[in-house]
Formats: structure tokens, C-alpha cells, sequence
């Protein structure tokens, strides 16, 4: 059985989610998020970006039409549009500035 991952799953492969989550921890940045983590918003971002979303009702609704294979992007659900914006508003900034990971 030939298994293709999409375009969209490559390119997040390629983050090193242990070193993500290592800064994640580090800097504190999921510290007063329950479920929506600085990994689901970087999903988000990342889908907002390459597929040229102009609202958070585009984000939500595009990665909710791929609900069934979000699990394997590493996230549990596409978030609601209200999470998004309550996470763009108080997540730390700073977090993407951050070094980029080595290789």
C-alpha cells in the first residue's frame, strides 16, 4: 500500500516538533491555553499563509473540511473562529521570533 502525505504534511514535517515543544515549554507560551496549543495555531498559520486565507472564517472553515485527516498534522480539530482570534490576541508574539531551529 502506497501511502502519499500531502504538500501541506510534508512542509510541517519539518519543524522538529520536539525542539518546538521544547521552546513552547521553555518560554511559557501555552501556559494559560487548555486545548488550542502553540501548536495548533502554528497549523493554523501555516494553512493561512499557503492557502492565502483573508479571514479567520477561511482558516477555520478550510481546515475544518479536512477534519478527518487534521489528526495526522497533529492537531485534534480545526479551531472555531473565536479561538483563533482569542489565541492571535493573547499569545505571546514573541514566540515566532524566536531563532529559527537548527537542523
Amino acid at each position: 500500500m502506497v501511502v502519499k502525505a500531502s504538500l501541506f504534511s510534508q512542509l510541517l514535517d519539518m519543524i522538529p516538533r520536539n525542539q518546538f515543544a521544547k521552546i513552547v515549554k521553555e518560554g511559557g507560551y501555552d501556559k494559560n491555553f487548555k486545548k488550542f496549543k502553540a501548536w495548533d495555531q502554528l497549523v493554523s498559520m501555516v494553512y493561512c499563509h499557503l492557502g492565502q486565507a483573508k479571514s479567520l472564517r477561511e482558516i477555520s472553515m478550510g481546515l475544518g473540511s479536512i477534519q478527518g485527516k487534521i489528526r495526522h498534522l497533529g492537531t485534534k480539530r480545526a479551531p472555531n473562529k473565536s479561538t483563533l482570534a482569542h489565541a492571535n490576541m493573547r499569545r505571546d508574539p514573541r514566540s515566532s521570533r524566536r531563532p529559527s531551529i537548527p537542523s
